[in-house]
């Protein structure tokens, strides 16, 4: 009875104070709102904050050149001012400093990147294969550059969001890997080797595939792809023409007779079409693939040159 007494109390209360009663309601709710706004914001803050330290990389520690001074009256240069800093002394740090998991060394600078009419002014940074690792810069897409690809000082980068939408706005990025798993005809693997390999030669999805490269398929692919059907041109076949026509230049420099480029062209594309059919014909009659039947064709002329003429010269 108390607790009813009580609300119709306050209930006649409120009605006999209508502006009273409405002004301290928008007060609590006001102030009720205020305060989740402000831990809202506060909340905000601190993620976008705890963002910007993650991006930079967490347990990092970055190490530079120190300044040098001048005489006086001069310039005095800031930090790192004086490269003394050598990949040596990078490799030492990991080496003699335990608790150390991942160095790179760092370079950054700005350049103006282009692709086809579209521009862009970026800063450019530069690093090994553990550079995004310890910046802790997950890949959206794509892979990222390997230890060979630093040591041989392959041209590979990665792009930002920002350089990437700019500069390729109607484009999707693809990665290495996914350039060889495209659904496609033939398949030209023609930059660098073993890059059709046994843990992605299930995945190719070409009926054809022509080595452009030295040794882009490694032997465990070459039988994973003969398994399912699809023809490899090896190398030794596909990539020939250059050999060949280092031979007409050979020719040529022996006759002091030189050949017009559509002769070049002609006498290239009969030489390669007929040993081509060669290879074909002798891997349909030995039921054997390509690669093979290459090996056997030219294992067969070397000893059939060396029956007739013996070696040269």
């Amino acid at each position: 009875m108390e607790i009813a007494n009580t609300v119709r109390i306050a209930a006649r209360a409120i009605r006999r104070n209508k502006i009273r009663s409405v002004l301290t309601m928008l007060g609590v709710i006001i102030g009720v709102a205020s305060v989740i706004a402000m831990i809202a914001l506060g909340s905000g803050a601190r993620a976008a904050i705890d963002e910007q330290i993650q991006s930079q990389g967490t347990n990092v520690i970055y190490v530079s050149a120190g300044s040098f001074g001048r005489a006086p009256g001069t310039a005095r240069g800031g930090a790192g001012s004086v490269t003394t800093l050598t990949l040596e002394d990078a490799q030492a740090i990991k080496n003699e400093v335990p608790l150390v998991a991942r160095i790179t060394p760092m370079v950054r600078g700005r350049a103006q990147v282009v692709a086809g009419n579209q521009n862009w002014n970026t800063s450019v940074e530069g690093g090994n294969e553990d550079y995004i690792v310890i910046r802790n810069w997950p890949l959206a897409s794509g892979d990222d550059f390997t230890a060979r690809d630093v040591l041989v000082a392959e041209k590979v980068c990665l792009l930002g969001q920002t350089v990437s939408k700019t500069l390729f706005p109607d484009s999707e990025p693809v990665s290495n890997t996914q350039i060889l798993e495209q659904p496609c005809d033939i398949l030209i693997p023609a930059a660098i080797g073993s890059q059709l390999r046994e843990d992605n030669a299930d995945r190719v999805k070409a009926t054809i595939v022509a080595e452009g490269a030295n040794g882009p398929t490694t032997p465990e692919a070459d039988v994973i792809l003969r398994d399912r059907g699809v023809t490899v041109i090896p190398d030794i076949l596909a990539n020939a023409g250059g050999v060949i026509v280092s031979y007409f230049e050979w020719v040529q420099g022996l006759q002091y007779y030189f050949w017009r480029e559509s002769e070049i062209t002609a006498r290239l594309q009969e030489v390669m079409t007929r040993a081509f059919n060669r290879v074909w014909a002798l891997a349909t009659k030995e039921g054997v693939d390509l690669r093979t039947a290459a090996l056997m064709e030219g294992i067969r002329r070397v000893a059939e040159g060396y029956r007739v003429r013996g070696l040269y010269p």
